[in-house]
């Protein structure tokens, strides 16, 4: 028993002290995958908007967009710039993508004013060594992202609480039940066993900022349950069906009974004299 109590204790620190290093790393994870050029490039013509220098947007812009509008749309843009220096600007976004050579950057900003926040989202794509922007969009938002996205427990509908209840309640009977079938007796591939019980069937998931709900009936949740941020994004939780776990302990009495069922020796004495 000591063992079992000791190896469960190990477990959980080193599972503590990997989401601490996930925590105080994320920031430096997510600078590992930024195009620091491109990134650069969008600032500066962002700042270019700002200030209304149009010149070199112009002259970087995809021509096809280069039309009667694209001067109302990028003083449009412009206007929900205030005519201040923003009190920080923090990349929250950036994706690559590469097909048939050409690379697309989609980088995004949070603006922080001292009455405003911003977010502003760039697209740049370089084809043959040449980069053009081929999209500007701003919006407002209430709050910084950090802000917005938090987990927080007060203020939420009924059905986000049942919703985070049934995560907590599967992850805990999924780690029990994985943790009970390696010191259990079963007679054959226990190591299977033990796989088909880390898993969910079907993944319900729950985005805890907007309170949309999805479900999709073909995918497999690994140890059950989920909680999940990606970087500036909101808190996703998710659970599936612990399928595994419930046969387990549907079939375990009947292991336990096979297992002490007395057994037969295999000597006939009905001729014995």
């Amino acid at each position: 028993m000591d063992t079992v109590v000791r190896r469960i204790a190990i477990a959980m620190a080193l599972f503590a002290c990997a989401l601490s290093v996930s925590a105080c790393d994320s920031r430096s994870l997510f600078n590992m995958f930024v195009p620091q050029e491109q990134a650069r490039q969008a600032e500066s013509y962002f700042a270019d908007i700002q200030n209304g220098n149009f010149a070199d947007i112009r002259k970087n812009m995809d021509p096809q967009y280069l039309n009667e509008g694209f001067e109302p749309a990028l003083l449009k843009v412009a206007s929900f710039f205030p005519h201040e220096r923003p009190k920080s600007v923090k990349l929250v976004g950036a994706n690559t993508f590469t097909t048939s050579g050409v690379t697309t950057y989609n980088l995004t900003f949070e603006y922080e004013y001292p009455h405003r926040w911003l977010i502003a989202n760039m697209i740049l794509e370089t084809k043959s060594g040449v980069t053009r922007i081929e999209g500007v969009h701003v919006t407002p938002i209430s709050d910084s992202l950090e802000n917005i996205n938090a987990f927080r427990l007060t203020g939420k509908p009924p059905v986000d609480y049942a919703v985070l209840g049934l995560t907590v309640f599967v992850a805990l009977f999924t780690a029990l039940t994985a943790l009970v079938a390696l010191f259990s007796y079963i007679p054959r591939r226990k190591w299977l066993w033990v796989i088909f019980i880390l898993f969910g069937f079907g993944q319900f998931s729950l985005n805890w900022t907007t309170g949309q709900v999805e479900y999709n009936l073909f995918a497999f949740q690994l140890f059950g349950a989920a909680y999940a941020q990606q970087f500036f994004g909101p808190v996703i939780i998710s659970f599936g069906f612990p399928l595994g776990a419930i046969l387990f302990w549907e079939r375990r009495r009947g292991w336990r009974e096979g297992m002490n069922a007395p057994k037969d020796t295999g000597v006939d004495l009905r001729g014995a004299s």
